[in-house]
This record gives C-alpha cells, sequence and structure tokens, in this order.
C-alpha cells in the first residue's frame, strides 16, 4: 500500500500532504477507471441485447424441428457465454456508478474468483497476482457489488505501492477470534475484536510499508469536493466494514510490504436458499407501444418480438421522433418504451413531454446503466418500471405484460 516508514515528527504536515495527494490521485485514478468502464459497459449490453435476444429467438426456431439437439447445444455454449460476458459487465457497471447497497448472504471467495479476470485485465504486466482462494471460506451478509469495489480500491493501492513490480496476493479464508491473543497489525476503526467466526479477505503488496500514524490517515475520509466519486476509497473500506459489523486490520513491514485484512462475520445459511421466480407472463397483447430507442440492432430486435407477440408498434430512433409521434392527434397509445440514454432529448425528458400530453400513459425504461446512477433528483426511483439491458426477448415480454396488468383500465 502507498506509505512510508519511519516518519519524523517534524515533517508531519508533509506527510500529511503526501496521503492526502496519494489518496487524492487513488480516487482520481478509480473515478477515470469508472467513467470508462461505464461507457464501455453500455455500449456492449446493447450488443449482448442482440446477441441474447437472436439466441432465444433462434432457439424456439429449433425447438419446432427435429434432430438438431447438436445445433441447439451449440446455441446454448453461445447463451452462455454470453450471460458471463453480462456478468462482466455488471462489474464494470458498479465500478463506473453508484449503486444502492443490496445485502445479501454470498460467499467470499466466489466473489474473487469472479473478480479474476477484471482484476488480471486492470493490475500492470509488472505486477504478478496471486489468488489463495482454494478452501471453503464461508459465508457473509454483504454486497457483492460493494465488496468488488472494496476489492478493486485495495488493489489500487496496492499496485500504488509497487511501482517497480512486485506481487500482488489476494486471499480469502476463515478465521476464528477467540480473544486469547491481539491479533497482528493494526485494527482501523475499531478498539475491541470481537470474538467469533469471522471471513477474512486480504490483499497483500511487496512493496512500501506503513507506519501506524501513516495507517491510519490513509483511512480518514477524504476533504476533497473534486473528487466526485469518493464511494470507492480507503476510507469507504472502513465504512463498508464497520457496517457490516466487521474490522480492517493492517500489518505492514520495511522491505516485506503490505496486507490489508478485511474481517466479516461469517453466518450460517444457504445461498441455494432462494425461492423459484414464477413463470414469465407471456402472454399476446393488442395494445399500441411507443418503442424509443437509438441502437438500431436493439430497436429492430425489440421491434420484432414486440409485433411477434400481437402488439402494434411504433418506432422512434430518437428521443425528439418519440415526442413528434405522441403529439400526432387521433393516435391512441398505450406503453412508452424508451432507452433512458439517447442523442438530444434523454428517456427522462421524452416520458415527461410525452405524459405532459398523454398523463394515462404507461412507461417502462430501458438501460445498459443502473438506475440509481440516472435518476433525476424531482423522481422517486423505487416508482419507475425500469428493465435493465441485456434482456431477451421473453423478459422483455413479461415486464410489459407486467406493465399492462398494472393498468387494469387499459383496453384489452
Amino acid at each position: 500500500m502507498t506509505g512510508g516508514a519511519n516518519e519524523p515528527s517534524d515533517i508531519v504536515p508533509a506527510a500529511d500532504a503526501l496521503v492526502k495527494a496519494a489518496r487524492i490521485r487513488q480516487a482520481e485514478t478509480l473515478e477515470s477507471i469508472g467513467r470508462l468502464a461505464g461507457g464501455i459497459a453500455h455500449d456492449f449490453n446493447n450488443l449482448l441485447t442482440s446477441i441474447l435476444g437472436y439466441s432465444e429467438l433462434l432457439d424456439e426456431q429449433l425447438r419446432l424441428r427435429g434432430n438438431v439437439r447438436a445445433e441447439r447445444r451449440d446455441l446454448k455454449e453461445i447463451r452462455l457465454a454470453a450471460e458471463r460476458a453480462r456478468e462482466l459487465t455488471h462489474r464494470l457497471l458498479a465500478f463506473s456508478r453508484s449503486v444502492p447497497a443490496q445485502p445479501r448472504l454470498i460467499e467470499l471467495r466466489q466473489v474473487v474468483i469472479g473478480m479474476e479476470r477484471l482484476l488480471r485485465a486492470f493490475v500492470p504486466a509488472r505486477i504478478a497476482i496471486v489468488l489463495n482462494v482454494t478452501e471453503q471460506s464461508g459465508q457473509v451478509v454483504a454486497d457483492p457489488t460493494q465488496i468488488e469495489q472494496m476489492l478493486l480500491s485495495l488493489a489500487v493501492s496496492a499496485c500504488d505501492a509497487m511501482p517497480n513490480g512486485g506481487t500482488l496476493t489476494i486471499a480469502a479464508k476463515g478465521r476464528e477470534i477467540d480473544g486469547s491473543a491481539s491479533p497482528a497489525g493494526q485494527v482501523i476503526g475499531a478498539s475491541v475484536l470481537g470474538h467469533g467466526s469471522y471471513v477474512e479477505l486480504s490483499v497483500a503488496d511487496t512493496g512500501r510499508s506503513m507506519d501506524t500514524d501513516f495507517v491510519q490517515r490513509a483511512f480518514e475520509p477524504i476533504a476533497n469536493t473534486d473528487i466526485r466519486n469518493q464511494a470507492i476509497g480507503l476510507s469507504a473500506v472502513q465504512g463498508l466494514v464497520t457496517r457490516a459489523d466487521g474490522v480492517v486490520i493492517v500489518e505492514s513491514e520495511l522491505g516485506v510490504g503490505t496486507t490489508v485484512r478485511v474481517l466479516l462475520p461469517r453466518v450460517q445459511g444457504s445461498t441455494r436458499d432462494v425461492v423459484p421466480e414464477s413463470a414469465p407472463d407471456l402472454r399476446r397483447g393488442n395494445q399500441t407501444i411507443l418503442l424509443a430507442e437509438d441502437d438500431a440492432d436493439v430497436r429492430a430486435l425489440n421491434l420484432r418480438t414486440l409485433r411477434k407477440a400481437g402488439y402494434e408498434v411504433l418506432e422512434a430512433e430518437h428521443g425528439h421522433m418519440a415526442i413528434e409521434i405522441a403529439s400526432r392527434p387521433g393516435l391512441h397509445i398505450d406503453v412508452l418504451i424508451t432507452d433512458i440514454v439517447m442523442p438530444g432529448r434523454n428517456g427522462w425528458e421524452v416520458a415527461e413531454a410525452v405524459q405532459a400530453q398523454r398523463p394515462e400513459i404507461l412507461v417502462l425504461y430501458v438501460s445498459g446503466f443502473a438506475p440509481s446512477s440516472l435518476t433525476p433528483s424531482y423522481l422517486p426511483e423505487n416508482g419507475i418500471q425500469f428493465l435493465a439491458k441485456p434482456f431477451t426477448p421473453s423478459a422483455l415480454l413479461h415486464r410489459v405484460r407486467q406493465l399492462i396488468n398494472s393498468a387494469p383500465t387499459i383496453r384489452e
């Protein structure tokens, strides 16, 4: 981790400035990564919508034929690859925007394994990566996205400490704290480490070491309003761990490097204890839908899907066109489906303009970004109907049917 040992007391102000500068640089690095990741993920989600969508349509056609099991197996592999790409894209988006916490029962080692590809793409080639997650570490209650952000933040700090190369070691394991001996290292933000069973996530580097004062300052909040996205800095690591009733322990030794250990309480349960979802409602419809989507491939796929299901669809290539279509007199429109990120007029503006003319219209927003990062302050985030890209044709039809069923007065 970034820092220096044996800091004389008479240069503490200079050291404080060094810590602040290093942490601001780290936050700026993560912010830049986030912006780049968000842009790539948004475009990639459009591509994945087409891949998953046409794969599902082709599978439906093959089901009606005989002796095509080999073809369907190949198609299944395509869909599985697209699903893995969707998971990777979700992680990229998690680093680009702040999303609401959704704690659930997770296996920490699985989070680390899932992050491996992203970490290897991010960490400079001069730094070797070692993952030690072979044993069953146990389960914790946490938001997996925040755990991923925390892991990336610690990895960034570790890489900064190894400008000339080194080894980054990430491990996850179970750990028992019985109070018989104090754990090695400096405990951050807690006076006492409670007894019990923990899951330990550690990030170790072979770079510069940090002394006690430096460690404490490194985890303090950054008082700098120029850094807009401070949610993934070291101070946030401490905040996240504290809210989860865990602790952060830092061990640093001159000539050896620094290890940051995150201990979260281990809980009993099964990640398989999930209530199965009910079958999607794919009933045909006869309503009129205004479809606003600037990506030509996604628009063509959605147009085909909706019309095949019986809906009358009016298509708009951008927001201005959608508003113009909605303003035509004598035209009945039941549902507006609009992408949020579009050139000219975005989805929020389109919906606002259309609902001003047609208050009764139902609106379904779609986007490759998380809604929490896009919802204007004047809109209640929980009150909107949203479908995340990439989605399949059946998912689109199900959400449209849900929206229609929510308004019993709509014509059938």
